[in-house]
């Protein structure tokens, strides 16, 4: 499960989350997507979640996995 999944989740899923913020459920659903929610969605996210009573910090935001990055063939020299 991807990092906005799991933080839509403890809202209560897409639907719920969309209605507390007063957007659409597909802006939710592209963050579920995407997986991440973008940076300036952070703050309003953690009052949200203060008011009720959800547990959200900052490093809920930010994953410690190491991307995977793929090789390329060939050479950087020249």
């Amino acid at each position: 499960m991807n990092i906005a999944r799991r933080i839509i989740n403890r809202f209560g899923g897409q639907s719920t989350l969309a209605a507390l913020l007063g957007k659409r459920q597909s802006t939710i659903q592209h963050w579920a997507k995407v997986g991440w929610i973008p940076a300036h969605w952070h703050e309003p996210l953690m009052s949200l979640a203060v008011q009720q009573g959800i547990s959200l910090e900052p490093k809920d935001f930010v994953t410690s996995e190491a991307p995977h990055i793929a090789r390329v063939a060939g050479s950087l020299t020249k």
